[in-house]
């Protein structure tokens, strides 16, 4: 691995050399290189800012210079599981304190907040539109993927192996899966409650990784169900397309042209959708479906189960459309009528 790593610093070396930056920028950075510094590699243009090389040829010298590091696992720094699951808890306490909030904001809140808040409910329950609908299409929607689960790896996630009973489901979907399989000519199914889901690390760049929790096989594909039709729903309403990035693309180009657009990247933005704003924002019978096949506890790596605050974890099929249904509500809740959200 030490090798390997070392390769990398000697293929930047080359890169820099080979560049178009000042002079002074390549000693300072091929100090950088010698002293294996890879934080201020990743962010090395911060440190020029002020410095006459400009334009576009910068901005492409100092990105490529960034990428042969911050999302190598060659130099993922050994903390990086410690640091994500920090993070973990603390948005879970940031949604704990808006839980908090919310459970008395009709008291509360001015009468201009309860206009945007109604705005935005509106705005959710027109997108999402007829719940009976989606239950007539539900079984149709159903769909079973090759990712891991609360109870399998991702090595023996095929769909054949993850319908061998017992299939873990949440307790309060167990039921809906059993009208499902005695519908369709399995009454004899077994099926184990399970409200918790598995919660790992997986990589994210070189500082920290990101967390992701693998759900009870039974519940993911309710969950991705929601998934599906919401996508169709917010395309038809919304104009939001969430199987293309192509609009995204445009306008973030046109904001660093022209200026126009602003470009907001929210972080931790999966791991803080409340529980609470699920059932403020959404109408209760899609936030109560939801709820049925949210788990509501995690299990951490270390053996730790915690009880959700968050709605939904990343891992969950639906938080995709949740939270880019929430974003979206909020833009038009406060008065813009041109915008473009995918997930956060």
């Amino acid at each position: 691995m030490k090798s390997l790593a070392n390769e990398v610093f000697e293929i930047t070396r080359h890169f820099v050399n080979d560049s178009s930056a000042p002079d002074d920028i390549k000693v300072r950075i091929h100090g950088w290189i010698r002293s294996r510094s890879v934080s201020q590699l990743v962010t090395a243009g911060l440190y020029f800012n002020d410095h006459a090389w400009q334009g576009r040829e910068r901005e492409r010298f100092f990105m490529q210079l960034a990428a042969f590091f911050k999302k190598n696992t060659l130099f993922t720094n050994k903390d990086a599981d410690h640091v994500t699951l920090v993070s973990f808890a603390e948005d879970e306490g940031q949604c704990r304190r808006t839980n908090a909030r919310l459970d008395v904001h009709e008291e509360q809140c001015s009468e201009d907040i309860k206009v945007l808040v109604k705005s935005a409910q509106l705005y959710v329950a027109r997108v999402l539109g007829d719940f009976d609908r989606f239950i007539e299409d539900l079984p149709s929607l159903l769909r079973l993927t090759s990712g891991a689960t609360a109870t399998t790896s991702r090595v023996r996630s095929d769909p054949k192996s993850k319908l061998r009973p017992p299939i873990p489901v949440s307790s309060r979907g167990k039921h809906i899966l059993e009208a499902l399989a005695s519908f369709w000519g399995y009454p004899e199914v077994d099926f184990l409650e399970m409200d918790a889901n598995r919660v790992e690390v997986v990589p994210k760049n070189y500082k920290t990784g990101r967390t992701i929790a693998c759900e009870p096989t039974g519940s993911l594909p309710f969950q991705l169900a929601f998934d599906a039709y919401g996508k169709k729903r917010l395309r038809k309403k919304a104009a939001i397309d969430l199987s293309c990035q192509r609009r995204n693309q445009q306008l973030a180009w046109e904001g660093s042209v022209l200026r126009n657009w602003a470009t907001v990247d929210m972080k931790s933005a999966s791991n803080t959708v409340a529980f609470n704003t699920v059932f403020l924002l959404f109408p209760y019978e899609w936030a109560d479906y939801l709820r049925n096949f949210r788990s509501k506890h995690g299990a951490l790596p270390d053996g730790t189960v915690i009880p959700y605050e968050m709605f939904s974890s990343m891992g969950n099929g639906a938080t995709f459309v949740i939270e880019t249904l929430i974003f979206a509500a909020c833009c038009h809740a406060v008065g813009s009528r041109s915008f473009s959200v995918y997930g956060d």
